[in-house]
């Protein structure tokens, strides 16, 4: 009985500090990725005009004009003004210059925002109540992103953001963190008044405190390594995502939804006014070879910015591929290097705790 209490301590703590955040933690991470994915796929629809009939997917880019009853709101451009149904929706706030994941709310909170907010819908066009709305189906669930800044370095900003940073603290977290405390607390009072289980006792109330043994000497140096490794890591998949925006149109024959010809030109030169698709250090511009520029293609014209304000324009330093799977690889390396950090931070601290309380 004494060794399977050992194994029932060691089950408990490895299940709920690890094994179940680690459940959440892909749980969300997969959450965000289905966010940017459904966002990269609105790229592909057209843009809501006068012209267009309802039945269809189409992108809309305005400002919050009013709110009605019934979860409705108002939003209109220069020459359109259309109601968006809340029902069902998936609603996110993106703060100007921050490279924080954008703010999931619900549609009560929709209040708080100010009229004249910029937003951005894709949805299914239907026909409801006599009126073309913007509604939620089961197909194509609507998304709606309020955002600041402007309209054309939204698709960045959401495919670079657009995923969790602390993917450990997620909402399951905390529930699996008390259930921890509580049964690891629950064991070592159960043994409290049993001297024969004593080290089964103090073992249970070391274990209790598991998750903060990473921020403690010496495992706090990891802890922090692991942390500055994990953000490196985000940092390179986001290039990884980035670079791969322009290969989006090739399903429409590299033209955008709106005609326009879209495209790249190889070049060993770079003109000044070509963006950076992914920063580049200003020392190491100098030492690129060849780049290659995106954009749309106005008969002898180009690569110019196009008209469609989802569509990417600027310079890559290398053939797209190339540098996708070198910012997978350096991102997967990151990675690598922060668990294995995150590990012997634990394992030092929890040795260092061990030898305080049996020295």
């Amino acid at each position: 009985m004494y060794l399977s209490v050992f194994i029932l301590i060691i089950i408990l703590t490895t299940v709920w500090y690890g094994i179940i955040p680690l459940i959440g933690m892909l749980t969300v991470r997969q959450q965000w990725r289905l966010f940017r994915r459904r966002f990269d796929d609105s790229r592909l629809c057209p843009i809501l005009n006068y012209s267009h009939a309802p039945g269809n997917v189409f992108r809309f880019d305005g400002y919050l004009e009013s709110f009605s009853e019934k979860h409705v709101i108002w939003i209109r451009n220069k020459t359109l003004t259309v109601p968006v149904s809340l029902e069902n929706s998936q609603l996110y706030v993106f703060p100007h210059g921050s490279d924080n994941p954008p703010q999931r709310i619900q549609r009560n909170d929709i209040t708080t925002l100010t009229e004249y907010s910029n937003i951005f819908v894709c949805g299914q066009l239907s026909k409801r109540n006599r009126q073309n709305m913007f509604v939620s189906t089961k197909e194509y669930p609507l998304i709606i992103i309020f955002y600041e800044g402007n309209i054309r370095d939204l698709t960045v900003r959401v495919i670079q953001c657009g995923r969790y940073k602390t993917e450990y603290w997620n909402k399951i977290t905390p529930y699996s963190l008390i259930c921890g405390v509580f049964s690891n607390l629950f064991i070592g009072l159960v043994f409290l008044n049993r001297p024969a289980f004593s080290l089964t006792v103090t073992v249970a109330f070391i274990a209790l405190w598991t998750p903060l043994f990473s921020f403690i000497p010496p495992g706090i140096i990891f802890t922090l390594l692991g942390q500055h490794c994990w953000h490196q890591a985000r940092i390179f998949r986001s290039y990884r995502d980035i670079v791969y925006l322009p290969a989006k149109y090739a399903f429409l024959n590299n033209r955008l939804p709106n005609g326009e010809q879209y495209g790249v030109l190889k070049t060993n030169t770079l003109a000044l006014t070509v963006p950076m698709l992914v920063p580049i250090p200003q020392k190491k511009i100098k030492e690129i070879k060849e780049w290659y520029v995106f954009g749309a293609f106005h008969e002898n014209d180009g690569p110019v910015q196009p008209y469609d304000f989802s569509a990417p324009y600027g310079a890559l330093p290398g053939k797209p591929e190339r540098l996708a799977q070198h910012y997978n690889r350096k991102a997967l390396i990151y990675e690598i290097i922060a668990w294995i950090s995150f590990s012997i931070g634990m394992a030092l601290s929890t040795a260092f705790i061990v030898f305080l309380v049996f020295e």
